[in-house]
């Protein structure tokens, strides 16, 4: 029995046919490069056509749900524009928000692309990674503009959106500052005060003025450190950018330091912004550089106070007094110039301005000041620019600043910024000006050195001989 079952086994194995296994698959070659692969049963083929997607106007879609866009905002930021896209008018979140730089305007982005490395695209709040294309344009006029986006995100979810030709609302930021540069002195003061000065006839100039102390009229800007007033012709204003040395004609402009009661008006170059919100307020941002080289920046966006004469805002008198401030600008000394002492030795002039009380010309509350015969009615003298044989002292203080004269063999302190003014009359009185931070270079400081305390004087009268 054991060798029957033995026998058929073998019988069995010998006649039974063998098949090879198979399965049905679906391999899909997908866009990144790769494939998958399905078991499939029931599918016997697949075919592919194109589905149309919904046209949108003023709306955007998440694969095939379909939403409306109420309103589209635009800021200007550092060459680029930064667009927003909300769902309603309500909404303090938008939908989407495009960073779009200036030079790509118009174009039509590849998303992803190494034109498009400044390019952002947020989606409620987040910044997915996407396939596809995006482009705004504005209009002839600049008030209305188209954006598409046509987007797939790494899901390959369609992510879209249309604003068609229509108006967005220009919003702005800005640091409501005033920033003054004079070699390495910079400064830096909150704008306080906006005022206007309406044209009193339709196609005349609108003249404005900024201070760093709240004022409701110009003469209240005096008790300030500084005032700027920009006039702007009718034409230019609230029409984008001024080339203030292309333009020159189009624009006034004056800085005032009221710590020297000096007025700078001789601009050589710089650009001026205006723009109007739609609620009325100011946006104004000025660079400017002037003859002697001091640049003064202003950045405002705010409402402004009219006014019916900005006449007060600059210094009718210059008072003779000297005066030494801290680095942070508050006060150390101020003394009212009692008397004038001058002597002439060849061509060096040498003036002892004395403060407070005159006892005697051996007093030490006094400001010494030494130049070269040739700078007296020579204009403004940039101190920042002395050379050897200019003969240049002025000493007050820790303040003892000279011209880099070879007979100090390099070792003197010379300045790096600062200005001076000596004119003199036919009745042989004088007028003599200077502003200097105590900041200076020698043999041993060649990278600059000095307190940054800033002295500055102003005296106009008779001067008596030493």
């Amino acid at each position: 029995m054991k060798k029957y079952i033995a026998t058929a086994a073998l019988c069995l194995a010998t006649v039974l046919p063998t098949f090879a296994q198979t399965r049905r698959v679906m391999t899909v070659h997908q866009k990144d490069g790769t494939t998958k692969v399905y078991k499939v049963n029931s599918i016997e083929n697949v075919t592919f056509t194109d589905e149309a997607l919904a046209t949108l106007r003023n709306q955007w879609a998440y694969n095939d749900d379909v939403k409306d866009l109420s309103k589209v905002t635009m800021q200007d930021v550092n060459g680029s524009y930064e667009f927003a896209l909300y769902g309603s008018d309500s909404d303090t979140k938008p939908v989407f928000e495009l960073t779009i730089p200036q030079s790509l305007m118009g174009k039509n982005i590849m998303l992803g692309s190494d034109d498009a490395q400044d390019v952002k695209v947020a989606y409620n709040g987040e910044t997915p990674k996407l396939t596809g294309t995006l482009q705004a344009r504005f209009d002839k006029s600049k008030k209305n503009i188209t954006i598409t986006l046509e987007a797939e995100t790494a899901d390959y979810s369609d992510l879209r959106c249309k604003w068609t030709n229509s108006a967005f609302t220009k919003i702005y930021s800005a640091t409501n500052s005033i920033k003054t540069t004079n070699v390495n002195d910079v400064k830096t003061y909150d704008v306080a005060s906006a005022l206007v000065l309406n044209p009193a006839t339709t196609g005349a100039a609108t003249t404005f003025a900024f201070g760093d102390v709240e004022a409701t009229t110009a003469d209240g800007l005096l008790a300030g450190k500084i005032g700027v007033a920009v006039s702007i012709s009718a034409s230019k204003l609230y029409n984008g950018t001024i080339d203030l040395a292309a333009d020159a004609d189009s624009y006034t402009l004056k800085y005032i330091d009221y710590a020297t009661r000096v007025t700078y008006e001789k601009v050589k170059a710089g650009t001026i912004t205006t723009a109007k919100d739609k609620d009325g307020k100011l946006y104004i941002k000025i660079n400017a550089t002037f003859d002697d080289n001091r640049t003064i920046e202003l950045e405002y966006y705010g409402a402004t106070t009219a006014v019916e004469s900005l006449e007060g805002m600059t210094p009718a008198v210059v008072s003779n007094s000297y005066k030494l401030y801290n680095p942070d600008g508050s006060i150390l000394i101020n003394q009212d110039i009692c008397k004038v002492l001058f002597k002439q030795k060849n061509n060096i002039y040498t003036f002892y301005l004395y403060g407070g009380k005159f006892s005697s010309k051996y007093g030490s509350e006094k400001v010494t000041l030494q130049v070269d015969e040739k700078f007296i009615n020579a204009g403004t003298i940039n101190l920042a620019e002395l050379k050897d044989g200019d003969n240049f002292q002025v000493k007050y203080s820790d303040v003892q600043l000279y011209s880099p004269d070879a007979k100090y063999g390099g070792f003197n302190n010379t300045p790096d910024n600062g200005t001076l003014s000596i004119k003199k009359d036919a009745a042989g009185n004088y007028e003599i000006s200077l502003d200097v931070v105590n900041t200076y270079t020698n043999k041993n400081t060649p990278n600059g050195a000095g307190n940054k305390e800033r002295l500055v004087f102003n005296y106009n009268g008779a001067v008596e001989a030493y």
